[in-house]
């Protein structure tokens, strides 16, 4: 919506991709060290996946102990990259494939 004239709005429709908990139960994790976060999407501006990176700087800066997984392929590869290396967190534990 950010980028759409607001009467292109009511064209919008919300998809909410929640995960069945009957299917797929939570399982109790924490006597493991760390999160594990992962993200998986085409790498483009639009997705902000260096709005995520920043977010991380930000956890890792209060010292929560965790990894991030950047799953992906496309234009904002080399900005992710450079954002990661600019915020030093590649150190974290935080990956790009």
């Amino acid at each position: 919506m950010r980028i759409t004239d607001p009467g292109h709005w009511s064209k919008f429709v919300v998809c909410r991709l929640g995960v069945d908990p009957d299917q797929f139960p939570l399982v109790d994790r924490s006597r493991h060290a760390g999160r594990r976060l992962l993200c998986v999407g085409r790498l483009t501006p639009a997705k902000g996946q260096v709005l995520l990176i920043q977010a991380c700087a930000r956890l890792a800066a209060r010292g929560l102990d965790f990894q991030l997984q950047l799953v992906g392929a496309g234009p904002d590869r080399e900005r992710i990259e450079a954002e990661v290396q600019q915020l030093v967190i590649a150190r974290r534990g935080l990956g790009l494939r």
